[in-house]
């Protein structure tokens, strides 16, 4: 990961605790891909 000079302290909090309910979310997964996503997680 690469954080942007200047990133404050709280928004990389907010990286990380996303980055934590999405570890609880895969390690929920049955599988290693999901069926049926519950909502789009990536838009361009």
């Amino acid at each position: 990961m690469v954080a942007r000079n200047g990133m404050s302290r709280d928004l990389a909090d907010l990286l990380i605790a996303h980055l934590r309910r999405e570890v609880v979310q895969l390690d929920r997964l049955s599988s290693r891909r999901p069926q049926r996503p519950d909502h789009v997680r990536f838009h361009h």
